[in-house]
């Protein structure tokens, strides 16, 4: 769990390109999803996700995902 102004939300991590993206469960589900379709097919796209950064704040990043993408979600 991640408290943030004083609310609770299930988080996962995400793993990509060496670094560590930590989001709520359904995104992080999502993006593991588009990446399986996307590799399926042969295609690329770009997400933006949002994220929390060490301090608790929101943040977002992009992830250019394909056929060569590596992920991992936990």
């Amino acid at each position: 769990m991640f408290r943030w102004l004083r609310r609770e939300f299930a988080v996962k991590s995400i793993r990509y390109d060496g670094s560590v993206i930590v989001t709520g469960d359904a995104i992080a589900d999502a993006v593991a999803q588009y990446a399986a379709a996307l590799g399926a097919n042969g295609r690329t796209g770009l997400v933006r996700v949002p994220t929390f950064d060490e301090a608790g704040q929101i943040d977002e990043v992009e992830l250019l995902l394909g056929p060569a993408s590596e992920i991992v979600v936990q």
